[in-house]
């Protein structure tokens, strides 16, 4: 997203992307983003909670103000459940699985661009995420 905030920002739109991911998100360099310590997939709030959903975009919006140009990424004052982290573990462990490596290894191809030179690896990783291994 990030990448493609940059080019919308480019035509004079201004863009936010709310990421789960501070570190790709850094290593991506969108125009601003917005950070929220929700587990992956949860960028804009907790599923099947309006409320959530609605004051973490109205924060991420609210936000935009204190941009301090390209590349500034905003924590949001939200946790998914209080001092308990143990999600971090259950998405830590999808991540080393077969299929989480898997994930990862096809993410960094794609964005370091390296599809041509990769074209053997990125088929494996895309083969064992459709599962067909």
């Amino acid at each position: 997203m990030g990448l493609i905030a940059r080019i919308v920002e480019a035509h004079g739109i201004p863009t936010l992307v709310y990421c789960t991911v501070r570190d790709i998100t850094a290593k991506v360099n969108p125009p601003r983003a917005a950070f929220l310590d929700y587990p992956v997939g949860n960028a804009a709030g907790r599923p099947n909670d309006a409320a959530d959903q609605r004051a973490v975009i109205e924060a991420g919006l609210r936000s935009m103000k204190q941009s301090t140009g390209p590349g500034s990424i905003i924590d949001l004052p939200f946790t998914w459940n209080g001092e308990d982290r143990s999600w971090e573990e259950d998405i830590r462990s999808i991540y080393l699985s077969k299929k989480g490596g898997a994930v990862l290894r096809r993410q960094r191809i794609l964005m370091e661009g390296l599809q041509e030179e990769f074209a053997d690896e990125l088929r494996r990783c895309e083969d064992t995420l459709c599962g067909i291994q």
